[in-house]
């Protein structure tokens, strides 16, 4: 369909949308449509990430995954300010 050229064309890497659809083709194409539209709109979030400096957020409770999802099946995440 062309709405975005992946960079990564990897098993593992295609198989993280698919299983984040429940391998529903037309929804994890989606899906992966909004990763690339976001990393394209907000570059500067994606750049120069490193895992130890975002560790406050695990360590102090300031995201939240609830083990439930929403009435559409959507995972939600909770954030603390």
């Amino acid at each position: 369909r062309g709405e975005v050229v992946p960079h990564r064309t990897d098993d593992l890497f295609l198989l993280r949308f698919l299983r984040a659809r429940r391998f529903d083709v037309e929804k994890a194409h989606r899906l992966m449509n909004n990763y690339y539209k976001f990393k394209e709109t907000y570059p500067h979030i994606h750049t120069n990430v490193q895992p130890l400096n975002m560790r406050y957020i695990g360590d102090d409770d300031v995201l939240t995954v609830p083990p439930y999802r929403d009435q559409n099946g959507r995972r939600m995440l909770i954030y603390r300010v």
